[in-house]
């Protein structure tokens, strides 16, 4: 009633909780919540009502009825958290949510320290980055690519095929897939060390960059010449034998013609290609009025070497008409180029002392001997044979020092006892002379100690004068018996020739008249010989001369009348005291006034160095 406050009074007519203007006993919804005080559990309270969506949460939370807005909805799955049994639809009850408001969070059932809701939902085998795949996430992980190094160690954790280089050796240790230094890498010589790390792969003792060949042990560089090649006359044709070059597994036989009386030519064919036993047999015949020759090249996997031209011994290269077999003689799986004992089996190619010949084939396998020289042919090297006795007489050879028997004094001749009258050092057995320690030098067939001219031979031992020096080498030696200086500036005098006792004529260039700039040095200086008649003539110099800055030089010459003259061949004087004899040849019928002269060489305008010419002895020899 407009009256119940005791005046009339519409407005305060009676309680009105919301303020309406409309008093609750007429007003259908006293709290204004949009629900009818009817079906409002709580008419008078605008925030509860009631809960028709059943989520716990009172539909008027929000001052009206609004069953999806009637409280906090997490994930906005249209129940209000209070009621919401997983607020963060993470799979996983709020009870047992570590964080229920957060779906990436929430336990860690499997103890990997990942969050099993890493990926949205509870999910513990997909709770984090599993790189090796185990089930244990990267972060709870120990060793995340499973190569066996934990991560810590690890220098690439995701990586299962790098890790680390424990043993220093330029590979990563987990080149396998798991760390193991002894199998990180290609290691051909087996010895722990990849070949990347390894400065010798293949232990032949040549170092890689030095190696043609790194990983195959057998051959380190091209082979060297062979030497020592014969021939000699089988049933079969001629039978080529030789000894290897170094590292000259293998050999290139060729055959060369020449027509008789023709110059030789450089022309050849394979005779046989790569033989791996330094044997060949030719069975051709050459054609009438020809000569066949051979030559023999070194082969191995890096080249094959030159070869001796059998004229001059030059090197030359070996031509392509040999080629390349590719064998295996042994099948030990090394092909002969390569293999150091082709034609014994041995497929760890051992080669104890590192000469490159194979142990099953080494004539010295503790010693190392590339040649494999062999002087007495007893299958022991030289180098490792304590006795190299060629002749069997129980004594050494010598120039071997490997060995420690006595040494032979007749190495060719067999002689047990080593008797050596004369002391020569050869034995009697061998010694042409053996009273003689020089042996017959002038092969007269008359031995030296009872020879009367020792270096001169002289079967008939004639001596005219009877003064114990035969006639064959009695000589007439002729000193200068006068001078004269054509340029020259001289000390001392033609007498100080006549003996060996470093008293000696002196003889400098002067400069040649004229231009200052064009003028030259030059010398000429005469001796007079009176030369007794012989078989042959000799002039002998004794001397020096100075070093030249302008390369000049001396020469001797003759004249039988001061006008024309001839060179005197011999050899040029040295630029110090030698106290050796010049010797050289004149006319066989010179005899009578003989001039000798001696000469600078060089006049060339503007060489003005002043040399000299110092002759302590000079005399012409005539030989009976």
């Amino acid at each position: 009633d407009d009256c119940v406050s005791g005046l009339d009074a519409p407005a305060n007519d009676g309680p009105d909780f919301e303020a309406d203007g409309a008093c609750d006993a007429g007003d259908a919804d006293d709290d204004n919540d949009t629900v009818p005080d009817t079906q409002d559990n709580f008419p008078l309270d605008p925030l509860r009502c009631r809960d028709t969506d059943g989520d716990s949460c009172d539909d008027c939370v929000s001052g009206t009825s609004a069953t999806g807005n009637d409280g906090a909805d997490f994930e906005g799955d249209g129940l209000c958290d209070a009621g919401d049994p997983d607020d963060d639809n993470d799979a996983v009850p709020d009870a047992s949510d570590a964080a229920p408001l957060d779906r990436f969070l929430c336990r860690d059932l499997d103890g990997d320290t990942c969050n099993d809701c890493s990926s949205g939902t509870d999910a513990p085998a997909n709770d984090g980055v599993d790189t090796d795949t185990d089930g244990a996430c990267n972060a709870g992980d120990t060793d995340d690519d499973n190569d066996t190094v934990a991560d810590a160690q690890d220098n690439f954790p995701l990586d299962r095929f790098r890790c680390h280089d424990l043993d220093g050796d330029a590979c990563d240790d987990c080149t396998s897939g798991a760390s193991a230094t002894a199998n990180d890498g290609l290691d051909t010589d087996a010895d722990g060390t990849c070949n990347l790390g390894d400065s010798d792969d293949d232990a032949d003792g040549a170092a890689d960059p030095a190696d043609c060949a790194p990983i195959s042990r057998g051959v380190s560089t091209v082979p060297s010449m062979i030497s020592g090649i014969r021939a000699l006359r089988v049933p079969a044709g001629i039978e080529l034998r030789w000894t290897r070059g170094i590292q000259g597994h293998t050999s290139h036989a060729f055959r060369g013609s020449k027509a008789a009386g023709q110059p030789f030519t450089y022309s050849v064919t394979c005779l046989e290609s790569e033989s791996p036993d330094a044997i060949a047999v030719d069975a051709a015949v050459p054609p009438p009025g020809t000569l066949y020759f051979y030559l023999v090249a070194a082969r191995n996997g890096c080249g094959t070497s030159a070869m001796a031209l059998p004229t001059t011994g030059s090197p030359v290269p070996a031509p392509n008409s040999c080629v390349s077999l590719s064998a295996d003689s042994d099948s030990d799986t090394a092909v002969d180029i390569l293999d150091h004992c082709p034609l014994a089996s041995d497929p760890t190619l051992a080669d104890s002392d590192g000469d490159f010949v194979g142990d099953p084939c080494d004539n010295c396998t503790a010693t190392a001997n590339s040649t494999q020289a062999d002087a007495d042919a007893d299958g022991i090297g030289d180098v490792c044979d304590a006795c190299t006795d060629r002749d069997g007489d129980g004594t050494a050879d010598p120039g071997f020092p490997a060995s420690t028997c006595p040494v032979d004094n007749c190495p060719t001749v067999s002689n047990p006892s080593q008797t050596d009258t004369d002391g020569d050092g050869r034995g009697n057995a061998c010694d042409t002379c053996p009273a003689d320690p020089l042996d017959d030098v002038d092969h007269d067939a008359v031995c030296g100690d009872v020879d009367n001219c020792p270096t001169t031979p002289n079967p008939s031992q004639a001596d005219s004068d009877d003064d114990g020096i035969g006639d064959a080498c009695d000589p007439i030696d002729a000193d200068a018996v006068s001078e004269s200086t054509i340029f020259g500036q001289v000390q001392g005098g033609y007498q100080d020739t006549w003996a060996s006792d470093d008293f000696a004529e002196q003889i400098f260039e002067v400069l040649s008249p004229g231009n200052p700039f064009t003028r030259f040095s030059r010398l000429e200086h005469h001796w007079t010989f009176n030369v007794a008649a012989g078989s042959a003539k000799q002039l002998h110099v004794e001397g020096f001369r100075t070093a030249s800055t302008d390369g000049d030089d001396f020469v001797f010459e003759y004249s039988l009348d001061g006008q024309s003259w001839t060179l005197v061949a011999m050899t040029s004087l040295p630029q110090s005291d030698d106290d050796t004899e010049r010797v050289g040849a004149l006319p066989a019928g010179l005899s009578g006034p003989v001039v000798v002269r001696v000469v600078d060489t060089d006049r060339t305008p503007s060489a003005q160095s002043i040399d000299a010419v110092r002759i302590d002895r000079l005399y012409v020899r005539s030989l009976p």
